[in-house]
């Protein structure tokens, strides 16, 4: 009887641990990439048509979810705002195209786990270019996280034969 009473107690006591340990698990998210990136960025934008034309540039970089951002540019060249995906790539963190954008760009869709808002669950650079890309697809940029600086080319849609090229550390 006192073993049974012992065991009924442990259970008693141990149930409550189990709840908090789940729970913990569930608002724990390992791969919040935008920490390190969101902000404000300084630098230059450069058209490819003409390079002494470079003129300042601010980028600033806001959190949309855990691996996605917005990218807002505002120079007197170029007046833009986008979302793009953060894959983890050793010291830096690659960039690529969200959902339709993606679409537009590479003319495939992104795979049915490859979804935008976070729900994906490996968002390691490698992983992205065998799953979601086909030999030889161009991508536009990224952060150096050592450097503090991001670096990206814009195509305009109403330009296709022009990118401009930033060139900016954060703040």
């Amino acid at each position: 009887m006192k073993k049974q009473a012992l065991i009924l107690l442990t259970v008693v006591f141990l149930i409550p641990f189990l709840f908090v340990a789940c729970e913990k698990e569930k608002t724990e998210n390992p791969t919040n990439l935008t920490t390190d990136v969101t902000g404000t960025y300084k630098g230059s934008i450069t058209p490819s048509n003409d390079p002494d034309k470079s003129q300042d540039a601010i980028i600033e970089i806001t959190r949309a979810d855990e691996n996605t951002v917005y990218l807002n540019m505002m120079s007197d060249i170029l007046d833009t705002t986008f979302m793009l995906n953060l894959y983890e790539n050793e010291d830096s963190i690659m960039v690529c195209f969200t959902e339709e954008r993606f679409y537009e760009e590479y003319g495939h869709q992104l795979d049915e786990g490859h979804h935008m808002m976070g729900e994906g669950d490996d968002w390691s650079w490698m992983h992205h270019m065998v799953e979601q890309h086909q030999t030889g697809e161009e991508h536009f940029g990224g952060f150096e996280l050592d450097h503090h600086t991001f670096s990206y080319s814009i195509i305009p849609v109403n330009e296709p034969d022009v990118y401009y090229q930033f060139e900016g550390i954060k703040e």
